[in-house]
């Protein structure tokens, strides 16, 4: 099995038994020289870990919440980044 498709693995394997997935633990989980595409893998990760289909209703219940809160998360960190890039073009002198 290639190395890839085994950290693969371990991700989804970690983001399913992990009681609070969230993407700052998901953070603390990768290696330091992967946290600049942690986003990524995360979201990559938790839509892989809901696809297994977990046999538990609870895990995907959760898995769920964060995929939605995730989203959320996302939503409004790009629409304050929005904001700073609309303000920066007016000049205030």
């Amino acid at each position: 099995m290639p190395k890839s498709e085994s950290k693969k693995k371990e991700n989804i394997s970690w983001i399913i038994n992990c009681d609070n997935p969230t993407p700052l633990a998901f953070y603390r989980f990768v290696k330091p020289t992967h946290h600049n595409r942690a986003d990524e893998k995360y979201r990559n990760t938790l839509n892989s870990a809901l696809e297994c289909n977990p046999k538990n209703r609870e895990i995907q219940k959760k898995l769920t919440e964060m995929r939605k809160k995730f989203d959320v998360h996302n939503r409004i960190h790009f629409f304050h980044v929005y904001i700073i890039v609309y303000l920066s073009s007016f000049s205030f002198n």
